[in-house]
């Protein structure tokens, strides 16, 4: 199996990342391309309005469904800086590729890779894929690597968040499911996020946060989706859209908590347990 690894803080993702994924793994005859957001850069400062959660739950939304696309959280949980050198040691050791790895850097990168940490060794241990942003090419880069002939995507994130905290046109830019979370959480702008009703922002966090430990990525992901959906129909029909929302992240938080604790959770409500119910436990996760 052949892999590329895409790091970046992804902050947002947008189809300048995913067409340059996708011309990798068709043109270059990769199988997987890893999408790794970093936790926090040692060389550069990430901008304010999304958390390392906000930006791993786009990078999810818009990579569902493409089975050559895969998010690896590593860095993120690894929490502190993040170091290209032990993230490409950390997937070698989980996903055993017989081939050498692939890196994906922008040629914005050449410049300052002297100072990654052990350029040397990352050189040695992955092929580096050098994309185009049009920026001059550096002479004096002392490693191989391999130009990938991409088009020019006039895009990038901090043109995003720029849009966005200016009140411009900006959803284009980036997929729907993206947009979505954007807005819905408010990143990248100076105000509150502002769903309407009474439920406070720290109670629709916490079980949000809750969720996201609770359940598998993929159930998540899911569940997001839903509460997404859940604020856009209630806003439709003028309902409050945080009750909505707070409906839709927690409606499966409970999905895999096993039988016997979904069991005792459910009979707190005071309700009846029916025949099906008893016999079938997880049917009563949503109770």
């Amino acid at each position: 199996m052949k892999i590329a690894v895409f790091g970046g803080s992804f902050n947002p993702v947008h189809y300048g990342h995913l067409a340059l994924a996708e011309l990798v793994q068709q043109k270059l005859d990769y199988d997987i391309v890893i999408f790794v957001p970093t936790n926090k850069s040692p060389l550069k400062e990430a901008p304010g309005g999304a958390s390392p959660e906000d930006r791993l739950d786009m990078l999810m939304a818009a990579l569902s469904g493409n089975p050559h696309f895969i998010v690896d959280d590593c860095e993120i949980r690894r929490g502190d800086l993040s170091y290209t050198i032990d993230t490409l040691t950390d997937i070698e050791y989980r996903y055993q590729s017989e081939h050498k790895l692939a890196l994906i850097i922008g040629d914005d990168h050449l410049a300052s890779f002297h100072r990654w940490k052990t350029p040397e060794l990352i050189a040695q241990r992955a092929e580096l894929l050098v994309a185009s942003r049009n920026y001059a090419q550096i002479a004096e880069f002392p490693y191989p690597y391999r130009a990938i002939e991409n088009p020019q995507w006039f895009v990038s994130s901090s043109q995003i968040r720029d849009r966005i905290a200016k009140g411009a046109d900006w959803t284009h830019l980036v997929p729907p499911q993206v947009a979505a979370i954007i807005k819905d959480r408010g990143l990248y702008t100076n105000r509150e996020n502002s769903k309407g009703g009474n439920l406070s922002s720290t109670l629709i966090t916490l079980i949000e946060d809750t969720a996201r430990s609770w359940l598998p990525s993929g159930r998540f992901l899911h569940s997001r989706n839903v509460a997404v959906l859940s604020a856009q129909l209630c806003r439709r029909f003028h309902i409050d859209e945080r009750a909505g929302y707070l409906a839709g992240i927690a409606h499966d938080m409970c999905k895999h908590l096993g039988a016997e604790r979904i069991n005792t959770l459910a009979r707190l409500d005071g309700q009846p347990v029916g025949p099906v119910e008893a016999q079938k436990p997880e049917l009563m996760h949503g109770r």
